[in-house]
Formats: structure tokens, C-alpha cells, sequence
């Protein structure tokens, strides 16, 4: 979900037209009441926001706002308009590409966070085979002890192979990220 702060008399004809570009429900908040943000929220606001659409118009009405709005947004990106002097069609244009642009930002750092995860992986699981090889080696190594080794080192390649598979789609991720940020 979207909120648009605004208290601005076009806030739900901006909403809709907000719906219609970014296919996401809008919710519009349009006071402070007493002050308290809380209160003039929808419920959840912190919860599945994808966006908060913030009018400049309304910070200047309630000072010390902004603060309190991005700290219940959480990790929803803040889009900071100015209603009064945008047309409706260019508001819902940029809002729709800075979630873009946000969607891109997230595939990435989810990328780099697969990327350096499956790299740490790597490197404990090539420790694991070598230390396995070397002990299967070991000369008077108990039978029982070589079966267990033998069971670690299949269980080492076991997932030395998952990894090496599931890094087939992650090239293809990073391929179809790379086409869509061209795009834009």
C-alpha cells in the first residue's frame, strides 16, 4: 500500500491517479490530528507500506512532521512532491519510477547479499572437502571414523553442487536486472 500525505483538496483525485499508474492501493492521509501522526494514520501504516508519497505542502503545515512520518515508514522509501506546482499526471510519473527505481535497489542488494553469502559458503564448504580428503588419507584411520569422514565429504559435495546450481539462476537474475535497468 501507498500512503499520500497531503492535505491538499486534490489528495484523492491524486490517489487514484496514483492507483491507476502503479497498480498499488493509495491511502490518503490528510491531517495531523492534535499533533499525533498516529492517530491520522491508517492502521499498519509501518506494516506493507510500499511507498509514502509526502507533499511538501504539508510539512511546511506541520512542522517536526517528517521525523515522525519516516520513522513509521520503516524501510518504505520516502517520494517527496510538490502539489502545488505538479500536475497529477507528473506525480503519479515519478512516483512510479522512483518505485521503480526502488525495486531495482532492493534486487540488488539482494544480489550482492547472495553473492557474498554463496562466496563465504564456497570458501567453508572447499575447507570442508580438503580437511575430509586429508583425514580419509590419514593412515590407521578406525573404520568407523573413515565412514563418518566419507559421510561428511558427501555431504560437502552434496552442497557444493546445490550451490553451484542455484547460482545458474542468479546469473540469469543478474542478466534480466542488468536489461531492466537499461531500460530505464
Amino acid at each position: 500500500m501507498i500512503f499520500l500525505i497531503t492535505a491538499s483538496a486534490r489528495g484523492e483525485e491524486c490517489a487514484a491517479a496514483l492507483e491507476r499508474a502503479t497498480g498499488e492501493r493509495v491511502g490518503v492521509v490528510p491531517t495531523l490530528r492534535g499533533g499525533n501522526l498516529e492517530s491520522a494514520s491508517s492502521p499498519g501504516l509501518a506494516d506493507g507500506t510500499r511507498a509514502l508519497v509526502i507533499d511538501e505542502a504539508f510539512l511546511d503545515l506541520w512542522p517536526g512532521a517528517e521525523d515522525e512520518l519516516l520513522s513509521l515508514a520503516g524501510e518504505a522509501p520516502p517520494i517527496f512532491v510538490n502539489m502545488a506546482i505538479s500536475g497529477i499526471s507528473r506525480i503519479a510519473k515519478n512516483v512510479r519510477q522512483a518505485l521503480q527505481r526502488h525495486d531495482r535497489q532492493q534486487l540488488s542488494a539482494m544480489l550482492a547479499a547472495e553473492s557474498m553469502l554463496r562466496s563465504e559458503l564456497n570458501g567453508a564448504l572447499t575447507g570442508i572437502l580438503l580437511n575430509s580428503q586429508l583425514a580419509l588419507q590419514t593412515p590407521a584411520l578406525p573404520e568407523r571414523a573413515a565412514a563418518k569422514m566419507q559421510e561428511v565429504y558427501g555431504l560437502a559435495l552434496s552442497l557444493q553442487a546445490r550451490l553451484q546450481h542455484r547460482e545458474q539462476p542468479s546469473l540469469r537474475k543478474r542478466s534480466h536486472a542488468a536489461a531492466a535497468a537499461k531500460s530505464f
